[in-house]
């Protein structure tokens, strides 16, 4: 066994000696078993978690909730999910009422939530970037001096591209506002030669054209990137492990295959041991959610970087020998 699968079986060790552990070991699972539900919510993001028109959530975040439940519960145990859209909504948060909360680091930040959650793993990479329409001259960010940029005031897009501007020495004329509705029609309309925000916002605005019938592009490189957490209550250290291992699991699995990987999850306790399969046959692979919601298969058209499997992409991946 080499050194790097050797450190990852010492830390499935103690993982599995965590979850023999007398404090907290199955207070979670217990409750999740015994209602047969996993409760998730998740910070609103299109693609990633949203309310379609019939008032259901649907999302990549949704689809990951679905397949921990079927893990734990199987293809029958249910979820119950819940939007992070507004101060009230995260209570349930803050008292521990929600099982994996599905939210970005500046959500966390932002409402006061580091003492009450285990920020797990990263199961989404929203980028900050810039959009153009088709028949602007800009082919990256770098050549938007002299341009007027739309933007929400004191959004993570503004602080991005602030430090890009500053790194760069470009200016820019800046056009902010308090309504991503406003901003939309305002960039429509050709107040403003850019806008910048995150990548899965700019996909839907560039879904509404306008009475222009304006066709827009999303520049590369992005100006940042927004990772996506599982997050956890702290008052559980055996369901938090659980958690990142199961998802950590289900991401790598969208691994190429070779002679020497696993052709299977290794065991954990706590889930099912025909888990990874049952959660495949009913949602697919992690790439495959993601392409639904957000790929090319979605009405986003999202590209799969940076949200494939390092070193495609930039999210972990761990295999077993």
């Amino acid at each position: 066994m080499n050194k790097t699968n050797s450190s990852l079986s010492g830390l499935l060790l103690a993982f599995i000696l965590l979850l023999a552990a007398p404090v907290h070991a199955q207070d979670t699972v217990g409750r999740i078993r015994a209602d047969n539900a996993l409760r998730c919510a998740a910070e609103p993001r299109p693609g990633f978690a949203g309310a379609a028109d019939d008032g259901r959530i649907t999302g990549l975040a949704v689809d990951l909730c679905r397949a921990v439940a079927i893990a734990l519960l199987g293809p029958g145990g249910r979820v119950e999910v819940s939007l992070l859209d507004g101060e009230s909504a995260f209570a349930p948060v803050r008292h521990s009422a929600v099982d994996v909360a599905f939210l970005s680091g500046a959500a966390i930040a932002d409402n006061h939530l580091g003492a009450v959650l285990v920020p797990g793993p990263v199961v989404f990479i929203d980028p900050i970037a810039v959009m153009v329409p088709v028949s602007s001259a800009a082919r990256s960010p770098s050549d938007l001096g002299g341009r007027t940029v739309c933007l929400m005031i004191g959004s993570p897009g503004q602080r991005a591209l602030e430090a890009a501007l500053a790194a760069a020495g470009t200016t820019v004329s800046r056009l902010a506002f308090g309504e991503d509705v406003e901003m939309l029609d305002a960039y429509n309309v050709g107040n403003c030669e850019a806008v910048v925000d995150h990548a899965t916002r700019l996909a839907r605005m560039r879904r509404t054209a306008g009475i222009n019938n304006l066709q827009s592009r999303i520049l590369a490189p992005p100006l940042a990137l927004t990772p996506m957490l599982a997050a956890t209550p702290v008052t559980d250290s055996a369901w938090a492990g659980l958690i990142a291992w199961t998802l950590h699991l289900l991401i790598a699995d969208d691994g190429r295959p070779s002679p020497w990987r696993a052709t299977a999850a290794p065991p954990l306790p706590g889930l099912r041991s025909d888990w990874l399969a049952d959660v495949q046959a009913a949602l697919g692979s992690y790439a495959a959610m993601r392409e639904r919601h957000l790929g090319g298969g979605s009405p986003l058209g999202l590209p799969p970087w940076p949200n494939a499997p390092w070193p495609e992409g930039l999210l972990p991946r761990l295999t077993f020998d």
